[in-house]
């Protein structure tokens, strides 16, 4: 959960432009939250 939690401490222009990626993609922003941990501990 290490990269999802850095990602929370960017400034907000940055914040904004990740919402922006997440908005129209296939697994929203608030799906990836949730699956953070699990996500990062798998070996894609």
């Amino acid at each position: 959960m290490a990269q999802w939690q850095e990602l929370q401490g960017l400034d907000a222009a940055s914040l904004e432009r990740l919402h922006q990626l997440y908005s129209g993609a296939a697994l929203p922003m608030e799906a990836r939250q949730c699956l953070a941990a699990w996500i990062e501990d798998q070996n894609w």
